[in-house]
C-alpha cells in the first residue's frame, strides 16, 4: 500500500499538482489502506498519470524485484530469493488503482467533457475520453473481483511473464 501511495505522489509531484495530504498506511475500522488528497487538475493526461501511477510503478517494481528469483537461479532457492519474490508479489498486488483513484480521473474527464475542452491537445480527444471511461469500467470490475484474489493473480503473472520474456530475449536475442 505504501508504494501505491508513493506512486500517486511521484506523478503528482512530477506534474506539479499540489498535494494537500498523504496517508501512506492506516488501519481504520478494518479497512487497511492509505490515501492522497490532491488539488483538482484541468489536465486529463495529468489525472490519467496520477490515477494510473500505481499500475505503472508497482508493476515495474514487481517485475524488477521478482526477476532474479523468478528467472536467474531456478532451482537454487534460498531465503533471500523467497523474500524478494514475496516482496515483488506484495508490491504487485497493490498495482491496481482503487475506485477512489479512478473517481478522481473520471471527475476530470467529466469536467473536461462538460466544458467541451477535451480536444485542446492533439493527443486528447473524444475517442480518448471514451477509452478512458472504458478503462475505468474495466478496472472497477477488477476491483469488484478482488475477493477472488485477482490482484494476486495479476502480481504472479507479472512476476513470471516479464522475467520469462526477458530471459527469452536474452537467449534468442
Amino acid at each position: 500500500m505504501v508504494i501505491h501511495e508513493i506512486a500517486h505522489r511521484f506523478f503528482a509531484d512530477l506534474l506539479n499538482i499540489p498535494v494537500y495530504r498523504v496517508n501512506y498506511f492506516t488501519l481504520n475500522n478494518g479497512n487497511d489502506g492509505g490515501g492522497i488528497e490532491l488539488s483538482p487538475t484541468d489536465s486529463v493526461k495529468a489525472a490519467l498519470l496520477v490515477a494510473l501511477g500505481p499500475l505503472i510503478i508497482n508493476t515495474l517494481l514487481c517485475a524488477i524485484i521478482s526477476f532474479p528469483p523468478a528467472s536467474l537461479l531456478e532451482g537454487d532457492e534460498n531465503f533471500l530469493w523467497r523474500l524478494l519474490y514475496w516482496l515483488g508479489i506484495s508490491i504487485g498486488m497493490y498495482a491496481i488503482p482503487s475506485n477512489s483513484d479512478l473517481d478522481y480521473l473520471l471527475n476530470v474527464v467529466k469536467q473536461q467533457a462538460a466544458n467541451d475542452r477535451i480536444i485542446k491537445d492533439s493527443t486528447i480527444n473524444n475517442p480518448v475520453s471514451g477509452s478512458i471511461r472504458l478503462l475505468v469500467f474495466f478496472i472497477k470490475i477488477i476491483n469488484l473481483l478482488r475477493f477472488l484474489w485477482v490482484d494476486l493473480l495479476y502480481a504472479v503473472l507479472i512476476s513470471q511473464v516479464i522475467p520469462y520474456c526477458v530471459k527469452q530475449l536474452i537467449v534468442f536475442g
